[in-house]
């Protein structure tokens, strides 16, 4: 296994089995997790939309692959500043 570290701020492992590349967590890279189907409807109320309206994110994005979601899924990703503390943001799976 090879390990490229640049600084303290971004640690890259990568395998020599086929093209696996694993990024560990970044700071910078938001929390991504599968919004239960119990709450879609809510989400989706709230917002005045339907999954046809929300922005998309694909299968192949590093994240969405670690999750392991599936079309159709919505994800929710909370992004934190310090000037606007949490912010929640809504993407549907294709």
């Amino acid at each position: 296994m090879l390990s490229y570290k640049c600084d303290d701020f971004f640690s890259l492992e990568a395998e020599k089995a086929g093209d696996r590349v694993e990024e560990r967590r970044h700071f910078l890279v938001p929390k991504h997790t599968i919004v239960p189907k119990e709450k879609e409807e809510e989400i989706l109320k709230k917002l005045h939309a339907t999954k046809d309206m929300l922005p998309i994110i694909l299968r192949s994005d590093p994240a969405i692959k670690k999750l392991k979601a599936k079309p159709g899924d919505i994800i929710e990703i909370e992004r934190v500043s310090p000037t606007a503390g949490k912010s929640l943001y809504y993407r549907v799976v294709r």
